[in-house]
This record gives C-alpha cells, structure tokens and sequence, in this order.
C-alpha cells in the first residue's frame, strides 16, 4: 500500500523543485518589471534589463537536461550568427536597416552590446523549442536523417522563423521607446522583420543540423512570458 504524502511534505517537495522556482522568478522579474516601468520608473527598471536576460539565460540553461557538447556548439553557432548579423546591420546597413543602439544593453563591440548575441539565442533556441512540440516531432532525436525529419525540420525552421519575428514585431516599438535602440526618422523598416525572419530560419536549420534535442521545459514559458511582457508595455506605456 503506497503511503499518501503529507500537505507539508509536498510543499516541501515543490520547494526543493528547481522548475518551481524558475517558474517563479520568471513571473517574479517581468511582472515587477512591468508595472514598475508603467507605474513608477520607467528609466530605474529599464536600467536593469541587462541583470534580467542573462538571468534568464542562466535559467534557462539550468533547465537544460544536458548540456552535451552539440549544445555548446549551438550556442556558440547561434550567438555568433546573431551578432554578425547585427554587426552588418550596425556598420553597414545590410541587414535590418538603419539603427544605432543606446547604452542600456552593456558592452558593445564595433558598435553591437554584447548581451545581444546571447539573447538572439534565447529567442531563437525557444522559438525552437515551442516549434518542435506544436509540430509534435515523430521522435526526440531531433537529428535522425530520413525524407519525414527532413521535412519536419523545414517546418520547424519556418516556425521557429514565424515565433521568433512576430517576437521581434512585439518587442520592437516598446525597445524603441525604452531606448535600447533607435530607428532613423523612428521608422522601423518592414525589411528589418524580413531580416528576423531569414536569420532565425538560418540559425533554426543549424540547430536541426547539429541533432540538439530541445526539449528544455522552462523554454515555452520563457518564450509566453517576455511576449506576454512586451505587449503588456506595448498597450500601456
């Protein structure tokens, strides 16, 4: 006869849970966060941005199962592609169109903050994620070479591309406005969501390739909750 747990030793247990408590902080910071910039101060909390997403970054990871060395090598792939993405977009307009970023966003390195390599992972790395499990993958080897995954890592690559831009679509106007970065004549360009687009597209076939699986459960609420976030500023600031 199994023995029912004890309210408090389930309680306890939930304490001791590593995702409860990613759970946690996650809704912890971006809803202080929000209605700190709405209702308080808006520059004070903007400031704070940097803290935040290497925050979650480490979250993130934490809930990694394991981070194996194809892992590492896509975070590697994925950061630098976002970065000299942005690097040709700062210092040549190739990509995005004309912009120049604040001082919010840290370090910068020929005119592109540092911390935004790591967050073009994030957004990508989750879009992945989310994609993979609303497609519903045939296996968790996200790798296995056959004309099904084949296809179905196209699909997701599409998807990822799709979450990963109507991301950047919610984000863009409320980073303008808290002067992470600006726009020239504050237009942003339809170019610069086509870019998002093709770069995520890339940076998704390059996770397919190296045969990651992602199947990081702290990922969708990640992805829900700074969406949920930036259309919350988007509507009220």
């Amino acid at each position: 006869m199994i023995k029912k747990q004890s309210t408090y030793q389930q309680i306890f247990l939930l304490l001791k849970n590593r995702f409860f408590w990613s759970i946690f902080f996650l809704f912890l910071i971006h809803v202080s966060g929000a209605i700190g910039m709405v209702f308080y101060d808006q520059e004070i909390f903007a400031s704070m941005t940097p803290y935040n997403l290497m925050l979650m970054f480490i979250i993130l990871l934490g809930n990694e199962k394991k981070v194996a060395s194809n892992f590492v090598i896509a975070f590697i792939l994925g950061s630098a592609a976002g970065f000299f993405a942005e690097f040709l977009g700062i210092n040549y307009g190739i990509l995005f169109g004309d912009y120049t970023y604040g001082n919010i966003l840290g370090i910068k390195w020929f005119g592109v903050p540092l911390l935004i390599s790591v967050n073009w992972f994030s957004i990508v790395y989750c879009s992945f994620v989310v994609s993979g499990q609303l497609l519903k993958s045939p296996n968790k080897n996200f790798g296995e070479r056959n004309k099904k995954s084949t296809s179905f890592f196209f699909l997701q690559a599409l998807c990822t591309a799709v979450l990963a831009t109507s991301f950047d679509w919610l984000m863009e106007p409320v980073a303008v406005q808290l002067n992470f970065w600006s726009w020239e004549n504050d237009d942003i360009p339809f170019f610069n969501y086509l870019c998002w687009f093709a770069v995520s597209f890339l940076i998704s076939c390059s996770f397919s390739s190296l045969k990651i699986s992602a199947f990081n459960p702290f990922s969708k609420w990640l992805l829900a909750v700074q969406a949920a976030f930036f259309l919350f500023l988007r509507i009220f600031l």
